[in-house]
């Protein structure tokens, strides 16, 4: 039976029959983000209906990984576009930080007038990525417009939308920053079945993670749900929800982090990497899990693991 909002089990069974036979034949194909620990705990990357929530405390990489994610997005898969909402960072500084990684130089370095290996070709690289910008202030309700007439003008492709620094969206009137939050999640379910959209909210852990009672335990040191910012609501819209914690900035009474006792940093190839771990807390159709990342945020990036390096890794720390 289907009469407009209701809908029987039999005819939900058989919409899942021809989504999971689209998805073996080829039809339907998950958007990859360039990043194995994502993509794995998202059933081999991002579909239809998806909302993703990276959190972390400042200065960790959270909007480093974003806007890699974005660029991965867009520049992996065939039929994505990406709309990223840069709530704090002004739009060329996005494409900055993209160029830093890509010819290893820092911002200070290529703002350098003395250094001549800045090309100006360099900038002409993004012509044809599907990757667009929002950098003004705007509130849920004209987000909410945004995004639908965003999916109206590309109606063939899979429209990714990313949130960075969801904290500081502009308040509706009456609206408290929590709420504001709250609404921005809420948005994301209400409307993630309208076209094919996926979305990625980036926003912050709040300040109980960093008690110093709750670090005296290892297992207290790993993020929790309850360490989201807005978790009464928030991470009831989303379906996978990955944390990032950087222990060696966390004040930890040892030198090692966490019930497995990984370590705060790790030197490969002569370089002493300091660590940065994501930790998948919510994968409604995945599995959780740590992953380790290497810090190379002078250069705007968090490192993955090769698969041999991650082996080795998970045999010296089951």
């Amino acid at each position: 039976m289907s009469t407009g909002t209701i809908v029987s089990l039999h005819q939900a069974a058989q919409e899942e029959l021809d989504y999971q036979s689209k998805i073996r034949s080829g039809e339907i194909v998950p958007s990859t983000c360039g990043y194995r620990f994502i993509d794995s705990r998202l059933l081999g990357g991002a579909n239809d209906t998806d909302v993703i929530l990276i959190s972390a405390l400042t200065g960790v990489g959270k909007s480093t990984l974003a806007l890699k994610v974005g660029y991965n997005i867009a520049t992996l898969n065939k039929k994505d576009r990406v709309l990223y909402f840069s709530f704090e960072m002004a739009r060329r500084k996005l494409s900055a930080k993209l160029i830093s990684t890509k010819i290893k130089k820092t911002l200070r370095e290529m703002y350098d007038a003395g250094d001549p290996s800045i090309d100006p070709s360099h900038f002409n690289d993004f012509k044809d990525i599907p990757f667009d910008i929002v950098d003004i202030p705007l509130n849920v309700d004209q987000i909410e417009i945004i995004c639908n007439k965003y999916c109206v003008k590309y109606p063939d492709q899979r429209c990714h939308f990313v949130f960075d620094h969801s904290m500081i969206v502009k308040n509706r009137v009456g609206d408290n920053s929590m709420e504001t939050l709250e609404a921005l999640s809420i948005m994301c379910n209400n409307t993630k079945k309208i076209g094919s959209r996926v979305y990625w909210i980036i926003s912050q852990l709040n300040d109980k993670i960093q008690d110093y009672k709750r670090l005296s335990t290892p297992s207290g040191q790993i993020p929790r749900l309850e360490d989201i910012y807005g978790s009464k609501t928030v991470p009831q819209a989303c379906n996978n929800i990955v944390a990032l914690v950087r222990p060696s900035e966390m004040n930890l009474p040892t030198k090692t982090f966490g019930p497995k006792n990984y370590p705060l940093s790790i030197k490969s190839k002569g370089i002493v990497w300091d660590m940065i771990y994501a930790v998948t807390m919510k994968a409604r159709d995945g599995e959780l899990g740590i992953d380790p990342l290497l810090n190379d945020l002078k250069y705007s990036q968090l490192i993955e693991f090769s698969d041999t390096a991650l082996q080795e890794f998970f045999l010296k720390y089951p």
